[in-house]
């Protein structure tokens, strides 16, 4: 055989092996054994097919076809399917055939946001708490992709993307603790997956969709960031990054290169690798500490390291890239609803959260194109021991004022049950437990529950003293403490009574300036506030610093809401 005919041949079978592979049906990741449909509405399919090629989904007594467009895509809608209808099995057909199992009927929810609803079950406290395998609860886990324009379902994985990450799991405790980066499945996600099926007995798929470190922009797309005035910056810099994307992705690389080089000369320079460094600064410093009590000359510190370059195509920060990367490719996928944990990145601009979480809320639902699904949010718990300074205290305003003016939300009251020396409290199972009560009373129908500490109505001056009238008191306002579950969490023995003294007041004259108050519950629903260092008071404050000690619950044992009666402007932070 000549040459010629053999390169004829090879190319040939290549692109036979190559029409083939084109033709085959695909389907996004999200669809994939073990998956959970949202009941009651309307069920999305879409995947990739050949131009021209007809493509038929069945499920249950459901089924529907479509063509596949020109540029190889498909999507098709079934009617939707109602709880309860058992274990299913969904087949694709086109020129192959593609069989989904073990296909269930419930409650989808999705949880997102940063790093605390990234913490998985294993890294929170478990103190207490006995998991068991749930067959009726399914996991998913997005992996992390930056894209610079929305997937169409596509999920790139990583090296270190965990192995469970990308594909519906059945949430078995090996499976719970092993589902995510952080020791396991998000631990708000599943706690709240796991009250919601107890609570209505129908299957739950919880889809966690996270990243530490990651402010609110990133996860909007470049339509929701145009809706709103206040992020017109953060919408014209994302044109600007997609031309530039495949350019700095290339100077990367080379940077890359050259800083390997860099390194490997730096480490034959220093005497050690590139991973010790840390270690010998530390071993440095101590011993200059003992050369310069005995009076001997110090040698110079550790040579510091060639800077790493950034990576400016693939920056978490970046505006739009995690809803294009990891929120895009599971619309329309259909939800009930989301959970959000996020604003830890943003406490440095509260006042422009105000404007930023209603934006973000109304553009996934846009996109989703499913209505005002439930949104449901945690609002940032105490943290930092510098109280004095208010950054989130005016965060957790912002939250609560967000929510607020967007229909069907909701906010998670966490002010008592975080750590002022950690930003990841431990304690997640209270946070779920908060977000499912929300869950059920507003989107579950049960009515009659108590799903809301109390939260401030109005004040009446009365002389010296302010009188606060509550709204959902439940059978009336208490002194009491955090939950037992906290108290596991920090290994702490539970509390053996009740505090006697309401903490978490101050009060101000028109001055305007605030000093701690006297506060006592009078009959069920109001709190009677004063100080005798302001005689003619005109506002309050509640739980109104970064890390506050403060006590006020309903007899439901739900904290109160943190807030204040003064208007005061709180400046454009």
């Amino acid at each position: 055989m000549n040459r010629s005919l053999s390169q004829f041949l090879i190319v040939t079978l290549f692109l036979a092996v190559s029409s083939l592979a084109k033709a085959d049906v695909k389907l996004p990741p999200i669809f994939s054994d073990h998956m959970v449909i949202q009941s009651d509405v309307p069920v999305h399919v879409w995947g990739w097919a050949e131009p021209g090629e007809k493509v038929t989904v069945k499920l249950a007594a459901k089924e529907a076809a479509v063509t596949t467009g020109t540029d190889g895509k498909w999507r098709l809608q079934l009617e939707p399917l109602a709880s309860g209808t058992g274990t299913l099995t969904m087949n694709v057909e086109g020129k192959n055939k593609l069989t989904v199992s073990d296909v269930l009927v419930g409650e989808v929810w999705l949880c997102s946001g940063q790093s605390n609803m990234e913490f998985g079950v294993g890294a929170a406290s478990r103190e207490k708490i006995e998991l068991k395998d749930e067959p009726q609860i399914r996991l998913f886990t997005v992996p992390r992709n930056i894209q610079p324009f929305p997937s169409y379902g596509e999920m790139s994985t990583t090296s270190d993307d965990p192995p469970l990450t990308g594909k519906w799991q059945v949430a078995t405790v090996d499976n719970v603790l092993n589902n995510g980066r952080w020791k396991g499945f998000s631990a708000v996600g599943y706690y709240f997956g796991l009250r919601i099926h107890n609570a209505t007995n129908k299957p739950v798929g919880m889809i966690s969709s996270v990243w530490g470190g990651t402010p609110a922009t990133p996860w909007m797309s470049l339509e929701g960031l145009q809706t709103e005035p206040k992020l017109k910056g953060a919408a014209d810099s994302v044109p600007k990054y997609r031309e530039n994307y495949e350019q700095n992705k290339v100077l990367y690389a080379t940077e890359m290169e050259k800083w390997k080089a860099d390194v490997a000369e730096w480490e034959k320079k220093v005497g050690f690798p590139l991973n010790m460094y840390a270690y010998n600064v530390k071993q440095w410093g101590k011993q200059a500490k003992e050369l310069e009590a005995e009076g001997k000359p110090v040698p110079p510190r550790p040579e510091q390291p060639p800077r790493e370059p950034r990576d400016m195509a693939n920056n978490n920060q970046t505006s739009t890239v995690l809803y294009n990367g990891m929120i895009s490719p599971l619309v329309p996928y259909g939800i009930k609803g989301v959970l959000w944990y996020q604003g830890e990145s943003n406490a440095g601009e509260p006042m422009k959260y105000l404007a930023t979480l209603p934006a973000l809320i109304n553009d996934w639902r846009a996109k989703w194109g499913q209505g005002d699904f439930p949104f449901l949010v945690v609002q940032l718990p105490n943290y930092k021991p510098q109280a004095e300074d208010t950054t989130w205290a005016i965060m957790r305003e912002a939250q609560k004022l967000a929510t607020r003016s967007v229909p069907n939300t909701g906010m998670a009251v966490t002010i008592d049950i975080g750590i002022d020396r950690d930003i990841h409290p431990w304690d997640k199972y209270d946070v779920a437990e908060r977000l499912a009560l929300i869950a059920l009373k507003q989107v579950y129908g049960q009515s009659d529950l108590i799903a809301s500490g109390p939260t401030f109505k109005n004040q009446t001056i009365e002389g010296s003293k302010i009188r606060l009238n509550f709204d959902n008191i439940a059978g009336g306002l208490i002194i009491g403490n955090p939950p037992d579950h906290f108290y596991h969490s920090i290994r702490q023995k539970l509390p053996t009574e009740k505090p006697a003294e309401l903490k978490g007041f101050v009060i101000s004259g028109s001055d305007n300036k605030f000093v701690p108050a006297k506060a006592v519950i009078e009959g069920k629903d109001t709190v009677v506030v004063s100080a005798d260092e302001v005689p003619n008071p005109v506002a309050v404050r509640y739980a109104w610093s970064d890390s506050p000690v403060c006590n006020l619950y309903n007899d439901a044992g739900l904290p109160a809401e943190p807030f204040r009666t003064d208007t005061l402007s709180l400046g454009d932070r």
